[in-house]
């Protein structure tokens, strides 16, 4: 079996995202959308996700205007992805589902805590 395509990989994504009840928007590049949008802009559970499908392979890179989207995701507390497969997603979504139930402070300190470790970087993987 070889490398899957990234249409293959986007289909899984957004499968797994509609299961999972997250409300997304597909992506989809034309000459009036912004140079560089995730493929899927997301929302779950108050978390604000940008997923960039890619194929799992060395030549498939970021271009520097989607690094530069992910960039500013990532900057304004939001969650960035680099999707090679739907396991990735499936993590992160996992990690924020673990914060459910945390203990508030009364000004949500503590879960903004546990949630910048998830929106501090950049997750990528299959």
């Amino acid at each position: 079996m070889g490398v899957p395509t990234e249409k293959a990989i986007t289909k899984r994504v957004r499968d797994y995202l509609k299961a999972q009840g997250v409300v997304f928007y597909k992506q989809h590049g034309s000459a009036f959308s912004q140079a560089g949008t995730p493929d899927f802009l997301c929302l779950y559970k108050g978390v604000f996700l940008g997923i960039e499908v890619k194929r799992p392979h060395p030549a498939s890179r970021l271009r520097p205007e989607q690094d530069r989207e992910l960039s500013r995701i990532t900057a304004q507390g939001g969650v960035a992805i680099v999707a090679r497969g739907h396991r990735v997603v499936a993590r992160v979504l996992n990690r924020i589902d673990s914060l459910e139930g945390f203990e508030s402070d009364g000004e949500g300190d503590t879960v903004w805590q546990a949630l910048g470790e998830i929106t501090s970087k950049r997750h990528e993987g299959v």
